[in-house]
Parts: structure tokens; sequence; C-alpha cells
């Protein structure tokens, strides 16, 4: 019988109708929403990319105004990546690693590997987080180390920034246009000006491990939980000094997660 191993992360591709999932031994599996298939993901030669625990999954869709960024980025544009997915992988074994998503003529979803490389070079800062930036088009990570860094998203491993202020482990981010939001094991949440590259606030909601972090679209408001039971959903007031909380939910058993639901 084979052995089962426990999912670490999952993300939803809207165009592909898809499902993956990471595990805590490195594998990537697709799942067909439509016909309730699995598959794989390795690359051309049948090998896997990772070698261990899949901590991060983002999905990252690609429009036309991918054509300016590739070719500023010394790229050669293809009319495929039109409309296409882009799945970003972030392991413990501090890679990150590309895969398209495109749909075969009868509508099945094919996953191929692009490119990987080593974003932490410490040993042990293992990748805990990942979020991309549609506006800048540029891919976050944070890890044991406390930093986040700033990635392009075109191009192979070029760092184009590295925010320091936490005091323990990056453990989730949230994007809202130029801002991100980066919780921590040091119970804070910062928000960071990715444009400039600076801190713009500390946030302190929270005297647990900040969890899971979301901005809901179109209000900024934000939502922050961690092991305590505690969601709590805030105003960044980005051009004040300070958040404002407005109001707090508690259950008694922990919150690992946040999902908005339009």
């Amino acid at each position: 019988r084979e052995k089962k191993h426990e999912i670490t992360a999952m993300v939803y591709l809207p165009r592909a109708n898809a499902i993956i999932t990471g595990h805590e031994n490195s594998d990537l599996k697709m799942w067909s929403v439509d016909c309730q298939q699995e598959a794989l993901l390795r690359t051309v030669s049948g090998q896997s990319v990772h070698e261990n625990t899949i901590s991060s999954l983002v999905v990252a869709a690609r429009g036309a105004e991918d054509a300016a960024q590739k070719a500023a980025a010394g790229l050669t544009s293809d009319a495929t990546d039109v409309g296409v997915e882009t799945l970003i992988v972030g392991s413990y074994d501090r890679q990150l690693s590309f895969w398209k998503i495109t749909l075969t003529s009868d509508g099945t979803a094919m996953a191929k590997f692009e490119r990987a490389y080593l974003a932490h070079d410490e040993i042990g800062d293992e990748i805990l987080a990942v979020a991309y930036a549609p506006a800048s088009a540029s891919v976050f990570t944070g890890g044991n180390a406390g930093i986040v860094r700033k990635w392009a998203f075109w191009g192979a491993g070029k760092l184009e920034a590295a925010y320091e202020g936490h005091d323990d482990s990056v453990i989730c981010f949230a994007v809202d246009g130029h801002f991100l939001f980066s919780g921590s094991a040091d119970c804070t949440v910062r928000i960071w000006e990715t444009t400039q590259g600076y801190e713009l606030k500390v946030v302190r909601v929270h005297q647990v491990t900040v969890q899971s972090l979301l901005v809901i679209p179109d209000s900024g408001v934000a939502a922050s939980c961690g092991f305590d039971g505690r969601v709590v959903f805030w105003d960044p007031q980005i051009g004040r000094p300070s958040a404002l909380e407005l109001q707090t939910y508690e259950q008694r058993e922990e919150f690992r997660s946040l999902a908005y639901v339009d």
C-alpha cells in the first residue's frame, strides 16, 4: 500500500481549474477538478526538483503586460505566455522553483518545469513563505533568518532587495499593490513599500506568532491570525503612524490559515 505523505501547502489554479498540493516528502501533485485525476510534477527527465518539505505555493497569472516585463529583463517574449499561469514553489531546501501551467487542446492542464534556484544561502534558513506581486513582477521569500528577500520574477536568481527588521522567522505574506505585509514569529506584522524598499510601520495586534495574513480586495482592510485562536481585522492606515484595530474574533481552536471568498 502506497504511503501517504502529509499535505503541507495547497493552491488553486483558476484558469487550469486544478489544485496543486505540496507534501512533506517534497512531492508536488496536480489534481484536476474536472476529471478528478492527479499527476506528479517532474522535470522532463522525470526528476523531482525539491529535496525537502514544500512550504509555500503561489500562482502568478501572466498577461499581456508580461511582454514588456520580459523585454526589460532581456528575455524574448513568447505568445504562449499570455493567459497562462505560473506556479511558484518554496521549500525547506531553500530553493524556489517555477512551473508553467498550460492547457492542451482538449483542456487538460499540463505543468512544465521552467527553472529553479537557491534563494536562501544560509543553511537552516528554510523558505517558509512566498508571495508574488503583479504590480512589480516580483517574488518575495521569507524564512528562518527573518529577512524578506525580493526577487525578479523573470530570469533566475536576480535578487532585487533584502528587507531586514523582523526579530524572528518570517511566516506569511500578503500583497496589496506595491505594499508587502510580512507576518512573523516575533508576533508583529511589518508593512513594506516595495518600489523604494523601506519599512512603513510595525503592526502589533498579536501576542503570538502571526500565522496567516490577507488583505481584503478593494477595502484595504487586513486580517491576521495566530495559534491563540484570534483573527484580527485591522486598517493599515498607510499614511498614518499606526494601524487601527477594527474587530477581533476568537475561538478555542487555533487558527492556521485565512482565505478570502468574494
